[in-house]
């Protein structure tokens, strides 16, 4: 029980810290929202598989997935740019205490724990990119096969 409250608050506090970035950049108020669940949805995502072990670049590669994929069906419901859903969304995932923690142990000359935190970053990092790419890049396809359909009934 206590796994699942805490599980909860972080997803809740990932979403109000979304909303509070997507009040930065100048998002519209009937786009908060939807933008804010992007952000629950990612942190869930990532929390609950990796309770599950899946391991930490899995389970942002899914979580960044989600978040586009999220944000590509938003976007297309209710006529906005897949962006301003996406950034927002993959906010929880950004391995900014990593990054911090890599520069810290190379500013302290640990160079071995700065290399492995720094792969982890790059690492992290890459996965958030990858997911994103994928269900980018299969919208765009079915886009480009539903354009070329519709020429060939014209």
């Amino acid at each position: 029980m206590e796994i699942q409250e805490a599980l909860l608050r972080s997803c809740l506090f990932s979403t109000a810290a979304c909303a509070a970035f997507a009040v930065q950049f100048n998002i519209r108020p009937k786009h908060l929202l939807p933008a804010s669940v992007g952000g629950f949805i990612s942190q869930i995502i990532f929390s609950f598989m990796e309770y599950m072990n899946f391991g930490e670049m899995t389970a942002t590669f899914a979580a960044a997935a989600a978040a586009a994929l999220f944000s590509e069906i938003l976007a297309r419901g209710l006529h906005a740019p897949a962006n301003m859903y996406l950034i927002v969304s993959i906010i929880p995932l950004v391995p900014g205490g990593m990054l911090y923690s890599t520069m810290y142990a190379f500013i302290m000359h640990n160079s071995k724990t700065g290399a492995d935190l720094a792969l982890r970053t790059i690492g992290v990092a890459g996965a958030i990119a990858m997911g994103i790419f994928v269900v980018s890049s299969f919208f765009r396809i079915v886009g480009i096969v539903r354009k070329s359909r519709k020429k060939k009934r014209c």
